[in-house]
């Protein structure tokens, strides 16, 4: 965790993070190098690899940035809404200001494993998110991995259907599904 402190690694990810979103705007995820992202990061090839595995390796980190990101901008306290539905709104949001991105990686040929890496990081986010809030009544470490990959699995498979049909299922209708089937979940865990 000492890593993440050090000011020239935060500068590189965040230069790599949105080199990467540039990139993905225009063309899809097979079709860019770790040389071109980066270029256009400024960053050099070895320090690219000294952080990430490779560019599947990379994509996840940028996933889990973007749902870090939200996740650190909720407050228990200050929404109405759950974790769930607050996270799912915020993704969303996500997903209409980068329809671009969205339908590169959509259209990629390799979509299938990009879904994988999107649905890992989302399980992961859950599975976090479960361990924290459910303390009194803590499920054990598998209950969490397996209801943690359930609603992954569910809450993926709604975005791709959501993106190849949002001109015929409204945000609205949605939103309130997805936190009607949430609740149920979640109460068949107490």
């Amino acid at each position: 965790m000492k890593e993440k402190t050090d000011l020239r690694i935060i500068k590189t990810h965040k230069a790599l993070c949105e080199a990467f979103a540039e990139l993905l705007e225009t063309k899809s995820f097979e079709d860019i190098t770790v040389n071109e992202l980066c270029d256009k990061a400024l960053v050099r090839r070895p320090t690219f690899y000294k952080h990430f595995a490779d560019k599947y390796d990379f994509f996840a980190y940028y996933v889990r940035c973007i749902g870090d990101s939200f996740a650190l901008k909720y407050d228990e306290n200050a929404h109405e809404n759950s974790y769930f539905d607050y996270m799912f709104e915020h993704a969303l949001d996500f997903f209409e200001a980068n329809m671009k991105m969205v339908n590169n990686i959509q259209n990629s040929t390799i979509f299938s494993s990009l879904t994988t890496i999107i649905c890992e990081e989302i399980q992961r986010n859950i599975y976090l998110m479960l361990k924290s809030q459910l303390k009194e009544e803590q499920p054990s470490e598998l209950s969490l991995t397996i209801i943690s990959n359930y609603m992954a699995g569910g809450i993926s498979q709604l975005f791709r259907y959501w993106i190849k049909n949002r001109d015929s299922v409204s945000r609205e209708m949605l939103r309130k599904d997805v936190s009607f089937a949430t609740d149920i979940a979640l109460w068949h865990m107490k």
